[in-house]
């Protein structure tokens, strides 16, 4: 409503006073985080005005409270676009940045509800599910894209569908490949030579 809305605004207020008197570059901006073209156009404004992009945090999200059967189809999307889609939507867009910078953070904002679910708000807890699912991909991807670097494979849309279909974008390919990789991180010092090894044998037929 429109107090909830004035609050938000007096909130923003708020963290930007408190940066800007701590001498930190600050800035807010009101974004649609469930329309794709708005999410790109204000990752580009923030790379463009701090000059690259460090860490992610999708933390939007909304819940209705109200029995499943009571559930119109708008209220549904307007759910899980909000809190499931936006952290797809902002994560693609801020990706791109970060490849380019040679790293970065991405922070998805999740809730126990997601494991044990709730009648009073499945859409909610469906949504927080999903990201359960959407960040291993996210990473397992960007994990492939740096080994690739490494090697010296040329990354382009060709290698990049071999890779996907070589290694699995999956939870289960995820975890194994993570626990490889932490094995042999406390074998060696140099991660950068336990990511290719890892990859390497994950790749592995």
């Amino acid at each position: 409503d429109d107090d909830e809305q004035a609050d938000k605004y007096l909130l923003a207020d708020e963290v930007l006073t408190a940066g800007h008197a701590g001498g930190h570059r600050i800035a807010a901006l009101q974004v649609d985080v469930r329309d794709s073209k708005a999410c790109a156009t204000a990752v580009e404004s923030i790379a463009e005005r701090c000059g690259r992009i460090d860490i992610l945090v999708n933390n939007a999200g909304i819940a209705i409270r109200k029995a499943p059967e009571a559930y119109s189809a708008e209220e549904w999307h307007r759910v899980i676009d909000s809190n499931l889609t936006s952290a797809f939507l902002c994560s693609q867009a801020a990706f791109p940045h970060m490849k380019r910078a040679g790293g970065g953070k991405i922070i998805s904002i999740g809730s126990l509800l997601s494991q044990m679910g709730a009648s009073f708000a499945v859409a909610y807890a469906a949504s927080k599910g999903g990201l359960i699912a959407l960040v291993p991909g996210i990473v397992t991807m960007a994990l492939v894209f740096v080994a690739m670097a490494l090697l010296g494979y040329p990354l382009n849309a060709g290698t990049a569908m071999v890779a996907a279909l070589a290694i699995g974008i999956s939870i289960d390919g995820t975890l194994r490949l993570f626990l490889r990789y932490n094995a042999l991180c406390r074998r060696t010092s140099n991660h950068e030579e336990a990511i290719v090894a890892a990859v390497r044998k994950e790749a592995r037929p």
